[in-house]
């Protein structure tokens, strides 16, 4: 499976790579959370949809506005362009499957119609899967994956297909046939408003009520937005944000500590050389001088 350290976003936090091919649009990876950059799949979303399965340790994932630990052995599903990260719980192992739902069945027809459609536009953030059978399919579409068969192609569609069926079937309707909805919709999408404000204005002088301006509400409600959603504060986002620009300057740039620490919004050099090693386990000098440069997902 392909192996990533850092998940690259645009200011919209959509993950800028693209999975799997306009002739094949399904990928898989096979992500040990643990040698992530920070230590965890970071905010993200796309327009796949994504299944995967704890292989080892336990992760905890972060998404619709819940937290949900998955271990050994039980998997999830998470719905296109739904916000999530990925964090371990110690020594976690993450096989996933990311693929658009046109994968499954072409659009406009009666399978895509009935059985995809139904997921894919509910309000359904995530699932966990602890059926044995959805568990067994996976770990035979990571074998799959894994090899070299000559019809390789056609048994990961036809694994697929089967999982995807697992899911429909598994998952609750309601009487007017779609599938069961999960409140933190509107939050989810006032976070992300907020989220995209801080991307680029993070350089900037940035106040509480700027960020919750950006969403047409008040401050306590985008302090309950960024609580519910990301589990965090928008100024303690505001502060990741910038370390994180600082850090990709410092990476990337020859550039002094000082002059990073002010282009990413920092207005005390030693405040943020301070927050920095909090972070990173590194003072920024360390880190330039590590030299660190990330194979990104």
């Amino acid at each position: 499976g392909m192996k990533q350290n850092r998940i690259q976003t645009d200011d919209a936090m959509q993950e800028l790579r693209l999975h799997g091919t306009e002739a094949f649009p399904f990928e898989y990876y096979c992500d040990v959370v643990d040698e992530y950059e920070t230590g965890c799949i970071g905010w993200h979303w796309h327009q796949e949809v994504e299944f995967g399965y704890v292989e080892t340790g336990t992760v905890r994932c972060l998404a619709g506005g819940q937290k949900t630990v998955i271990s050994k052995n039980e998997g999830i599903f998470i719905n296109r362009n739904i916000l999530h990260k990925i964090e371990s719980g110690g020594g976690g192992v993450l096989p996933n499957f990311l693929f658009m739902p046109v994968f499954i069945a072409p659009e406009g027809s009666d399978i895509f119609r009935k059985y995809v459609v139904p997921v894919i536009a509910s309000s359904v953030s995530f699932a966990v899967i602890r059926d044995p059978g959805s568990i067994r399919l996976m770990k035979a579409l990571k074998a799959v994956c894994e090899s070299d068969g000559p019809e390789k192609e056609l048994e990961i569609h036809r694994l697929s297909e089967a999982l995807w069926e697992r899911l429909y079937r598994n998952t609750e309707k309601k009487e007017n046939g779609n599938i069961c909805i999960s409140g933190g919709d509107l939050s989810e999408y006032r976070t992300r408003i907020m989220m995209q404000f801080i991307h680029e204005h993070y350089a900037d002088r940035v106040r509480l009520e700027e960020i919750a301006a950006s969403a047409s509400i008040s401050k306590s409600e985008a302090l309950r937005c960024f609580h519910m959603v990301l589990g965090t504060t928008p100024v303690n986002y505001l502060i990741s944000c910038r370390l994180n620009a600082a850090a990709d300057m410092l990476r990337t740039k020859r550039i002094r500590v000082s002059a990073a620490a002010e282009a990413a919004g920092f207005e005390n050099v030693s405040y943020f050389c301070r927050m920095f090693r909090k972070k990173y386990a590194l003072s920024p000098t360390e880190y330039r001088a590590a030299g660190l440069k990330p194979a990104d997902r």
